[in-house]
């Protein structure tokens, strides 16, 4: 019985690690705005970010962010997105049009993720399981939201924090099960059962933050009451009945 829950373990530890690793593959078609590479066994879902890739002056570029759009046996097309994966107002943004023969790399930064979780124990029993991630500490998000006068996350917030820290991810402990969400399209990519050892619950999320504060007449700003109720309908997740 051990080996069998050893094996399993290992099974869906691997199956996570070749899911969120960097896939390149080159664009072999542009039809309609829409960019197409070929479907060669890759591990992706819609919704899933990459980047398209060019060497100027020697040197690996990002030239702009493309979406997962859909996926066939043979192909996979990509739509162009807004370029705001990571915000350097300081750089110049390249001058350079996607080309047939770019490359592409797909789950573009999803080694680094924020992780928002109900307390201490949880944070750190998914830390631990997935420790190929890089995890940036709630805290940032949690002083964020102090100097914003901010009660809840909303998306735009996750958005910001995937934006100034270069992270691709966004993942979720709920009560049973560990979310993988896009950082940009929102879309739940990869969800896993977990067994958690604590049952408390902190909100709005697990930090080492606290005394969240609202404007006093911003009427739309709200506490996050139910953990569990506020992230699934934040990412659109369903309980299966």
């Amino acid at each position: 019985m051990y080996f069998k829950a050893s094996f399993y373990f290992l099974f869906f530890f691997l199956l996570n690690l070749y899911a969120i690793a960097p896939v390149d593959t080159k664009i072999f078609k542009i039809e309609n705005n829409e960019f197409y590479i070929q479907n060669n066994n890759i591990q992706t879902k819609i919704g899933a970010s990459a980047v398209v890739i060019q060497n100027i002056a020697g040197i690996e570029t990002a030239i702009a962010r493309v979406s997962v759009n859909d996926i066939q046996d043979e192909f996979i097309k990509l739509k162009l997105e807004e370029y705001d994966i990571i915000k350097q107002e300081a750089l110049p943004r390249p001058d350079t049009k996607i080309q047939v023969g770019d490359t592409v790399r797909l789950n573009f930064l999803y080694d680094r993720a924020m992780l928002i979780a109900p307390n201490e124990q949880s944070y750190n029993e998914v830390e631990a399981r997935f420790s190929q991630i890089y995890f940036l500490h709630p805290d940032i998000l949690g002083a964020y939201m102090i100097r914003e006068y901010k009660l809840s996350p909303k998306k735009e917030d996750f958005e910001l924090m995937c934006s100034n820290n270069a992270l691709g991810l966004i993942v979720f402990a709920l009560e049973k099960s560990v979310v993988f969400v896009d950082c940009w399209s929102f879309s739940i990519l990869y969800e896993n059962e977990f067994n958690f050892s604590s049952t408390e619950v902190q909100t709005p999320f697990y930090s080492r933050i606290d005394g969240y504060q609202k404007v006093i007449f911003n009427f739309f700003e709200s506490r996050v009451k139910d953990y569990y109720a506020y992230y699934k309908k934040l990412i659109g997740y369903k309980d299966e009945s």
